[in-house]
């Protein structure tokens, strides 16, 4: 993949293969390094941040996102959730955040309290049962 108009931070290119046969075989695309990826520095898009930091032994963002998903697909079925995809709130939430922590180590004064009760208030409404689902 070329990088025509310096989208990309300076450092090694890391290319994985994927799973043959999946909805994304045989299709190329970048993206940002805010994952843990087994043996490659989790930058967050900054080509500083991996310095002095250990490189993931295992791809964790897979297996947290697989449990939390779980948990939503878990409580969708009791009927205490909306309508929505587990996957993506799962995702959603692992992504902010990862970005959170990120922000917080940037910037130590950082209002936590503030941050914390808008995702709250974020996630909730992406998740609440909807009053005519309660209704059927």
């Amino acid at each position: 993949m070329t990088d025509d108009i310096g989208a990309f931070v300076p450092g090694p290119r890391v290319r994985i293969e994927g799973r043959a046969g999946g909805p994304l075989a045989g299709l190329t695309f970048a993206a940002k390094d805010l994952f843990d990826v087994a043996g490659v520095p989790t930058g967050g898009g900054n080509h500083d941040w991996p310095t002095g930091r250990p490189i993931p032994a295992f791809d964790v963002r897979a297996d947290e996102v697989m449990a939390v998903e779980q948990v939503l697909r878990q409580a969708q079925a009791k009927g205490k959730l909306g309508t929505f995809s587990p996957r993506v709130i799962a995702a959603s939430m692992k992504a902010v955040l990862d970005d959170l922590l990120i922000q917080f180590t940037d910037d130590p004064s950082l209002d936590i309290e503030t941050y914390g009760k808008e995702l709250v208030a974020l996630f909730e409404r992406a998740t609440k049962l909807d009053m005519h689902q309660v209704e059927e």
